[in-house]
């Protein structure tokens, strides 16, 4: 005998549907390209929904997973400029083997509830430009250049935070061979909600270039891997690097700190990292130089922690500005003999 589902029975049951596969496996929405780089035009995504059509065309929406570059390189890469806020599960950024893809935050926000990744897998290889806006990531494992990607990401301005309640964690070079990079000029890294591990046994690159930053990390892990941090300082000097908890496994770490753009003017002395609960000295590094000038790095305890300074700075001009000088006191001495 056939039999007929009641009508609210009915709506109930699709509605449960709906909701078990919301739930159970996020649709997957990927960044194909079309006639401009708008990260709001819906026909640059095709959407791979877990139950449907796969050539529907929409942009990123709840729920979703956003995959850009994913195993191939496409034409063009996504640029968000609008003020629009895009909530997504999953954002990867140069995904599978050999995988490229590029991503620009120049205003509104991206916020991602589950993972984050760039240049993860085989090969694969990421960058994402934050130069405004928002990029808001959760309390979980988030990863820079892993299983031999390279990931690379860069903060200009805007701002990279953790939800509330969060500690974002960053995994940079997160295996034998995965190299990340974090490239910070400016904007804000939220205060104390980001924790750098970088001890996977890949290789973590982070640079810190001028005075307009605003750099707070909760923790950083180092060790079984290399870590090379590069302080580069501008006319007004280098942003403080601000660390609650530094741990050092083992692994190489490497310092560079340039100062041939600095104005001594200034003052002499540049505050470089304050860690506030752990106590360091110059033993913690495997190599460290100086370069454009000279100084004496002076460690200092601040209660529980260490201050790392510069000081008696004398910056030393680069040959160029010698050849110039030089070049100049020429000119003069041709025109007095003229005289």
């Amino acid at each position: 005998m056939k039999t007929t589902l009641n009508p609210t029975l009915k709506v109930l049951a699709l509605t449960a549907l709906a909701a078990f596969h919301t739930t159970a496996q996020a649709d997957v929405v990927v960044w194909q390209g079309g006639t401009d780089t708008n990260f709001d035009t819906g026909n640059n995504w095709q959407h791979r929904p877990s139950n449907g059509d796969p050539n529907f065309r929409d942009v990123p929406y709840a729920d979703s997973s956003v995959r850009i570059g994913d195993y191939h390189t496409p034409s063009n890469q996504p640029i968000l400029s609008s003020a629009t806020d895009y909530v997504v599960t999953g954002l990867d950024v140069g995904f599978g083997s050999n995988g490229y893809g590029t991503l620009a935050i120049n205003n509104g926000s991206i916020e991602v509830t589950n993972s984050f990744n760039i240049g993860q897998f085989n090969n694969a290889s990421g960058e994402v430009n934050v130069s405004g806006g928002d990029l808001k990531l959760a309390k979980v494992n988030h990863f820079i250049g892993g299983s031999s990607g390279t990931g690379t990401l860069n903060l200009s301005s805007g701002s990279l935070t953790g939800t509330t309640g969060s500690q974002v964690r960053f995994y940079m070079g997160s295996a034998a061979g995965g190299t990340g990079n974090l490239n910070i000029t400016g904007g804000t890294i939220n205060d104390g909600s980001v924790r750098m591990m970088m001890n996977q046994g890949g290789t973590a690159n982070v640079s810190l270039t001028g005075s307009t930053a605003s750099a707070s990390f909760e923790n950083w892990y180092l060790g079984n891997g290399t870590s090379n941090i590069n302080l580069s300082a501008d006319a007004g000097g280098i942003s403080l690097l601000n660390i609650g908890w530094w741990s050092d496994a083992g692994g190489t770490q490497n310092l560079v700190v340039d100062i041939s753009n600095y104005d001594t003017s200034n003052g002499t002395t540049l505050s470089l990292i304050d860690v506030q609960w752990a106590t360091f000295d110059s033993t913690i590094w495997e190599s460290v130089q100086l370069t454009g000038g000279t100084g004496d790095f002076t460690y200092t305890a601040d209660g529980s922690g260490t201050v790392l300074s510069l000081q008696n700075i004398s910056v030393v001009p680069e040959p160029s500005t010698y050849a110039l000088i030089a070049g100049v006191l020429g000119l003069v001495s041709v025109l007095l003999r003229r005289r």
